[in-house]
């Protein structure tokens, strides 16, 4: 259960959908500044469930701790496989076999259902990963084995993921609170949300830097086979080649 002034949070942009939207190619990232705004989820309208959970990542033999969140608002199972032949083999009624690629929800305070927005950089408050040694920065639009991030046709999260469920990095976000306030309620829209940095203080735009890649690209067959494309994939190569691991 979050605690009463944490919550849940969701990217609706701020009213453009043509600079609120991802930009998509490497041109369009470094001419084009995307328009965000982070407004708190109603958790009264939307059920939620938060699980701690333990499991490797990257492919590694250790472990870490994952956050994980559910929502009831987007169910999907893809008409195909074992999972789905189980299903049908014991009289499940499947409807949900669609993917939710412009994912809507419900704000707070606010009227309607509202189109959530994902970031092409990793993270919003990861703007500087090469310049601390760190890798990436670009979002791996697309479901499967994040092993290879940034390099290779990476995907998001576990190879048991379905490949056309996207992640939609940083559309959505969870308070992480583990006790209590440091200084004033977390209810408060401007404390912590878009935080970059002291270098960014006061300023409505950052600079990001990446490590350029071709994300998001379809491979698995199920896709593959039936010509369907991700809407959400990214090019920020000069040649438009996936880059191999170096």
């Amino acid at each position: 259960k979050l605690f009463d002034d944490a919550g849940v949070w969701a990217n609706i942009g701020q009213g453009n959908r043509n600079t609120d939207f991802m930009p998509k190619t490497l041109e369009e990232l470094k001419t084009r500044a995307q328009t965000t705004r982070w407004k708190r989820v109603d958790l009264v309208q939307v059920d939620i469930e938060v699980y701690v959970m333990e499991r490797s990542y990257h492919n590694s033999t250790a472990t870490q701790l994952c956050i994980v969140l559910v929502m009831d608002e987007f169910p999907y199972i893809r008409p195909d496989g074992y999972y789905y032949d189980g299903l049908m083999a014991r009289g499940h009624n499947v409807t949900t076999t669609t993917p939710h690629d412009n994912p809507t929800i419900s704000i707070k305070n606010e009227t309607g259902k509202k189109e959530v927005f994902g970031l092409a950089t990793y993270g919003h408050h990861h703007m500087a990963r090469i310049a601390r040694g760190l890798g990436g920065g670009g979002c791996p639009t697309k479901g499967g084995d994040l092993s290879p991030y940034p390099w290779g046709n990476t995907g998001s999260g576990w190879p048991t993921n379905y490949e056309e469920v996207t992640p939609i990095c940083d559309g959505f976000l969870i308070d992480i609170k583990a006790y209590a306030n440091l200084n004033r309620n977390w209810d408060d829209e401007d404390v912590f949300l878009g935080n970059a940095g002291d270098i960014y203080a006061g300023q409505e735009e950052v600079l990001y830097q990446a490590q350029a890649n071709h994300y998001g690209q379809f491979t698995d067959p199920w896709n593959f086979n039936r010509n369907v494309e991700n809407p959400y994939e990214l090019d920020f190569t000069e040649d438009g080649e996936i880059q191999p691991i170096p």
